[in-house]
């Protein structure tokens, strides 16, 4: 899919092809998993405590930022071997659809966003996405 083509839709001068390219890059679909976050909150009965719910959102986010991030990493790591794949071909970056460079800009991007929502002090939660950062693009041999 090419983001200039009649499947486009320009609202306000902005292309909705290229919001959808993102959207399909950042695997949005594959936040769904960070809803066990709030599986606490319906255990402690405390589905009503507002500044929990606003700490798991910043959770949420966070951790789907992180995941997206390591998804484009690992896709702009095996954009060959991606290519050729019958599957995995269609992702827009093995297209082609999302040109490498924005790929690129996406990587420091969400960390960076991930920073500022949950903050740069040291935490537990920064332990975990250090991890996750590091680990997360590995693939099990």
């Amino acid at each position: 899919m090419n983001p200039t083509t009649e499947n486009s839709v320009t609202i306000g001068g902005a292309t909705l092809g290229w919001v959808r390219l993102l959207v399909r890059q950042l695997r949005l679909y594959q936040w769904a998993k960070n809803a066990l976050l709030f599986i606490p909150l319906l255990a402690a009965h405390r589905l009503g405590d507002r500044s929990l719910w606003v700490r798991n959102l910043l959770a949420f986010l966070s951790f789907g930022l992180v995941a997206s991030s390591v998804y484009v990493l690992n896709d702009l790591s095996e954009l060959e071997a991606d290519r050729r794949h019958p599957r995995k071909r269609f992702r827009p970056l093995a297209s082609g659809d999302l040109p490498a460079a924005v790929g690129k800009a996406l990587v420091p991007v969400g960390v960076d966003g991930r920073l500022k929502l949950v903050g740069r002090r040291r935490s537990g939660m920064s332990v975990v996405f250090l991890h996750g950062g590091l680990n997360g693009g590995r693939k099990q041999r």
